[in-house]
């Protein structure tokens, strides 16, 4: 009795970890997106500069430094929710359609602050390249005025010697950065940053102690030659009145885009955003200030999303998305039906002399088909696809050539891993189900096995029953009809006349 109760004890704590698998499958279909999809778009600098030469960005008389930018994913979701309410309401095709159009705005405001990210990045890059090839080309140009026959090698070795390096271009760009960031920033403070770090350069080259620089001099026509770089190639980022402002910089990179977006996407409701102009950039830079988006992420937000229903507009799409919905939606039902079934079973069991269950509904295939479907089969496929085959490219697709990464996740996931662990669970768990079934097996009363014997008499054994009798004095008389022993034709065998006496 005492080994029943522990068996009984170790079931019972065994099936509240069995309830808590259950209940977290279930819930994990309500509290995770049932269907993500993420797709990681890796862009070079010439995919960059194509996008935006293509929708007009590259328009400006400054010259575009386009580098490589950082992998950016991209990710739509759904929810269990969302499948339900489209399917379960009054017009299915209309709720597909709806979800459809809510998601592509979704998407689309997404990507137009992934394009602001890389329009920030070009911007920067622009101008710390300028920034630098203004220090770099007058040192140049200075050197080679004092010394006419130097070769290149040697213009870079003095310069090396004079400490402008790398290091110190960085920290002079940086400055202009910063310049470029404060609320009062112009092309003319950009200039003086200038004019200032060529006076620093011409004091470093005096230093090296060569005669040829121990006359140079910052004068006024140095200075304004400085100045006229600067606002030729800065100069086309500000406003009329020679303002600067790095999300206005930015702003206007990406209503160049959306413009060339809206006139591109073949739709006639979308009307392309003209460049800013300075009274339209004073006006953008609050239009949007309350939601941290500016009205020109808004402007490509929308042209992005006009783009995109014009490749998803159509009867037939919506059509083929309700029976995807329906498709999903049934598995998950077969799944969380399995997960409930076991967990029903562990609850009534509960209250019972016997407790245990079997684990095996969830753990065939029943308990993760969402998972086998949306999770293992397509990650199988991504890692054959961009690991093996080369990616889209290799299937003719090279216009999906910067897609670097495709990957389906579902919430079954964690029904999946409720699987497993019951998998772990399962050998311990039906090693003391066993034996605790035999432990509680009915004793059947002795009364009652004899007369099963007697109904069922091939249960009988067919060897010889060997009987033990006790010797006493009484004569034993065979019975009748045995016939009598036969003497012994050697009597020396077995006692003769010799053992008479015995």
């Amino acid at each position: 009795m005492e080994t029943v109760k522990k068996h009984r004890a170790a079931i019972m704590i065994m099936n509240v970890i069995v309830a808590l698998l259950c209940i977290a499958s279930i819930a994990g279909y309500f509290f995770a997106p049932l269907l993500s999809i993420r797709v990681t778009i890796d862009l070079d600098a010439e995919d960059l500069e194509t996008i935006m030469s293509e929708n007009g960005a590259a328009s400006t008389e400054t010259t575009i430094v386009y580098s490589d930018p950082d992998a950016v994913d991209i990710e739509l979701s759904f929810s269990t929710t969302d499948f339900l309410s489209s399917v379960l309401g009054a017009d299915p095709a209309n709720g597909s359609r709806a979800l459809i159009d809510e998601k592509i705005d979704s998407l689309s405001v997404h990507l137009s602050q992934k394009m602001r990210t890389l329009i920030k990045d070009v911007a920067e890059g622009t101008i710390r390249n300028t920034a630098t090839q203004i220090v770099i080309d007058k040192a140049q140009e200075t050197i080679k005025n004092a010394l006419p026959e130097i070769a290149d090698e040697e213009i870079n070795a003095i310069m090396e010697e004079a400490q402008i390096t790398d290091e110190y271009l960085a920290e002079k760009t940086n400055a202009v950065i910063d310049v470029i960031y404060q609320e009062d920033a112009s092309v003319e403070k950009v200039s003086d940053v200038a004019v200032e770090t060529v006076g620093e350069v011409f004091e470093k080259l005096q230093s090296t102690g060569k005669p040829e620089f121990s006359d140079l001099t910052m004068t006024d026509e140095t200075k304004q030659q400085i100045r006229d770089v600067v606002s030729e190639n800065i100069g086309s980022f500000a406003s009329e009145d020679g303002k600067l402002n790095a999300d206005e910089i930015i702003d206007r990179l990406l209503e160049e885009i959306a413009g060339g977006l809206g006139s591109g996407s073949g739709t006639a409701s979308v009307t392309p955003a003209a460049p800013l102009s300075a009274v339209g950039l004073a006006a953008d830079s609050g239009a949007d200030a309350s939601s941290g988006s500016s009205q020109a992420e808004a402007t490509l937000a929308a042209n992005i999303s006009e783009m995109l229903h014009s490749y998803l507009d159509g009867e037939n799409v919506s059509r083929i998305f309700l029976f995807v919905m329906i498709g999903v939606l049934v598995l998950v039902a077969i799944s969380m039906l399995a997960w409930l079934y076991l967990l029903i079973k562990v609850f009534v069991k509960g209250f019972s002399i016997n407790p245990a269950v079997k684990l095996k509904m969830p753990i065939i295939f029943l308990g993760w088909l969402p998972a086998l479907f949306f999770f293992i089969i397509p990650g199988l496929a991504s890692v054959a696809l961009f690991n093996f085959l080369g990616g889209p490219a290799a299937l003719g697709l090279e216009q999906l050539s910067m897609l670097t990464a495709l990957t389906i996740n579902t919430s079954g996931v964690i029904a999946l891993i409720a699987a497993a662990l019951l998998i772990i669970l399962f050998i311990p768990y039906g090693i003391i189900r066993k034996k605790l079934a035999v432990e509680l097996a009915p004793r059947i009363p002795l009364q009652e096995e004899e007369a099963y014997i007697a109904a069922n008499p091939s249960l009988i054994p067919q060897e010889p029953v060997y009987k033990e009798h006790t010797v006493n004095g009484s004569t034993y008389a065979a019975p009748e009809g045995t016939p009598a022993p036969v003497e012994n034709e050697h009597p020396d065998d077995f006692g003769g006349e010799e053992d008479k006496d015995l």
